[in-house]
């Protein structure tokens, strides 16, 4: 696959141009990008251009790319100090979504979010979240008790981890 030499990014360096995209309607966007990506894939996979794994094995490198990158962030944040902000970005996500399953069900959507691997300054920042109100009380009136309990479960999920590592060479002994 080719890359361009500014980016490292998979492709030409053509890309789609101001001029080829279509007005501000995101509809209108929609199925031009829709149309494009399926030119692409007729282009590049010929009759097995609608194949699942034909299309995994297109996007592979690019995907793989991705996901290089993204890593490479993620240990860019952790060097920094900063993964605190991934952490809330995935506290925030899982509260939205059960604040809905609350409204919607009466479900009441909790749990935790646990980062074992510290950054420089030691910390894990892991954090609890609760989407309901009944839930939030919980955790604002118990912060204490809370954040002991996630040391305890950062803990467990640490010696898990280890004990399985243990295991398995002791295995391969």
């Amino acid at each position: 696959m080719e890359t361009t030499a500014e980016s490292g990014q998979p492709g030409n360096g053509q890309g789609i141009t101001q001029e080829d995209t279509p007005s501000a309607d995101i509809s209108e966007d929609s199925q031009f990008l829709k149309k494009e990506y399926n030119k692409y894939l007729k282009e590049k996979l010929g009759d097995k251009w609608n194949d699942k794994d034909a299309k995994a094995e297109l996007f592979k490198p690019i995907i793989e790319w991705y996901n290089q990158k993204y890593i490479e962030a993620i240990k860019g944040k952790k060097i920094k100090g900063n993964f605190s902000l991934i952490i809330r970005k995935v506290v925030d996500a899982f509260e939205k979504m059960g604040l809905k399953f609350y409204e919607l069900c009466g479900l009441h959507c909790g749990g935790a979010v646990l980062n074992v691997d510290p950054d420089v300054t030691g910390r894990t920042d892991s954090a609890l979240w609760g989407s309901t109100p009944e839930l939030d009380k919980i955790k604002k009136g118990e912060v204490v008790f809370i954040n002991h309990q996630l040391k305890q479960l950062e803990s467990l999920v640490m010696y898990v981890f280890l004990l399985y590592f243990v295991l398995k060479a002791l295995i391969l002994l």
